[in-house]
């Protein structure tokens, strides 16, 4: 276990669904079962599964390791550390924020070499391109194109429909019916869809999570419009438990700490405007002491669920980000950014993108950020963006179907199935010089 005497074993445990559900503490019907109580059987756990790793290196000795994108538990995280001890490639599927384009990194936190190389070499150079410019103004008359975006309006628009368009009675005794058939099924050892992967069915518990899912939807679309026509910094939300809050993130797993974090360090007359991801209106939703307790911060709004991210973006003085599509659109929109990722942030290699990963000077590089890109003449920006697209078409692959690859859609079937397939073959084919 000498590779991980340096590592912080904690850190790696809690990015993981299990073992560190005990650090995701405003999550309703999230609780864990491995509390201190179990401290020796997390720990023995960690072990063991690292010595089974550890085992496939010295048997195998493999060239490559693929991982699956969205992994976040433990063992991403030990074959992180071992590929690069024994010299093994990693690869690892990444979106690239941008359309349908994807890379693959050489660790679990994503980053790309050959994007940054590339950019550098073509801001040198006028780019005439016809698919480049299409881009280009496509993102200045609509925004930027990924399918992350589109999964949260769909979110969105489907949760209207559920939740508004229909009587609340009728929706209370439909979700009772609904888990009460789900019991049934589940007793009778008929499980299908998602009761495949269940090892228990708490009826009551999910009754109750499906009508606080609706209630804090409705609530959230119903939060007063903001007043746009001034200085605030915007925040948008991560989704947890997923890859960007485990494994990029897992220093600010805890929301309520960043928001209260940057709404110290933001200038007086600023505010800060925080909007929940669409996702946490899927599964699990934040407990409700979490929305009570940022509605007292003096400085912070919260802005409707459904309200348009493009336009919080485009009118905002400084948007904060972990990772995310949100960073992506406030860099080719030409806003201001700031990502608290400590570990790698994709495009941090872009003048436009500022880095904070001291608490101590957060406010400095707050105000940094905001002041960042009020230097930047129109043509600068301009020919800047036009290389990052050049740059990302050049260096990185196409998938067909992002939703099914990256999000695993439900209406998929065997063709499409196929099609991400031969995608990532094709892929692999390439990046592996095969």
């Amino acid at each position: 276990m000498k590779r991980f005497q340096k590592k912080n074993i904690w850190k790696i445990i809690s990015a993981d669904r299990v073992l560190g559900r005990s650090y995701i503490t405003d999550v309703d019907q999230y609780k864990s079962e491995y509390t201190e109580e179990k401290k020796k059987l997390i720990l023995n756990e960690f072990f063991h599964i690292s010595k089974s790793i550890k085992k496939i290196f010295v048997s195998f000795k493999p060239d490559v390791i693929y991982l699956s994108n969205g992994l976040s538990n433990i063992q991403a995280s030990i074959f992180d550390v071992y590929a690069k001890f024994y010299d093994s490639k990693l690869i690892v599927p990444c979106p690239t924020l941008f359309k349908n384009y994807f890379f693959f990194s050489d660790s679990i936190y994503p980053r790309n070499n050959k994007i940054k190389n590339l950019y550098y070499k073509t801001l040198k150079k006028n780019i005439r391109s016809k698919k480049i410019n299409l881009f280009f103004n496509e993102i200045l008359s609509k925004g930027v194109s990924s399918y992350d975006r589109e999964n949260a309006k769909s979110i969105i628009i489907n949760n209207k429909n559920k939740f508004f368009n229909r009587n609340y009675f009728f929706l209370f005794f439909y979700t009772i019916s609904k888990h009460l058939i789900l019991k049934i099924l589940f007793i009778l050892k008929i499980k299908i869809k998602h009761l495949k992967m269940m090892k228990n069915y708490k009826l009551i518990d999910n009754i109750i999570n499906e009508i606080s899912l609706r209630n804090k939807f409705i609530m959230m679309d119903k939060v007063d419009f903001p007043n746009l026509n001034c200085n605030y910094v915007y925040l948008p939300l991560f989704s947890i438990p997923e890859t960007t809050s485990l494994i990029c993130g897992s220093d600010f797993m805890n929301q309520f700490f960043v928001i209260e974090l940057i709404s110290k360090n933001i200038p007086s007359n600023y505010k800060l405007l925080v909007k929940e991801h669409p996702a946490m209106f899927s599964s699990h939703s934040r407990n409700s002491i979490f929305y009570e307790r940022v509605k007292q911060l003096p400085n912070v709004e919260f802005v409707p669920i459904s309200f348009d991210g493009k336009t919080l973006i485009k009118n905002s003085k400084l948007v904060v980000v972990i990772d995310g599509s949100s960073g992506f659109e406030a860099i080719v929109s030409g806003k201001a950014m700031l990502t608290l990722n400590r570990n790698y942030y994709i495009y941090d290699f872009l003048d436009q993108v500022c880095k904070s990963t001291n608490f101590d000077n957060l406010y400095d590089d707050v105000n940094r950020a905001i002041n960042s890109v009020t230097k930047t003449k129109k043509s600068i920006f301009k020919k800047k963006i036009k290389a990052l697209l050049y740059s990302i078409d050049k260096t990185s692959y196409i998938l067909t179907k992002p939703e099914i690859f990256f999000y695993g859609e439900k209406k998929f079937n065997k063709a499409e199935q196929k099609i991400c397939g031969e995608d990532l073959a094709k892929a692999l084919i390439s990046e592996l010089k095969i």
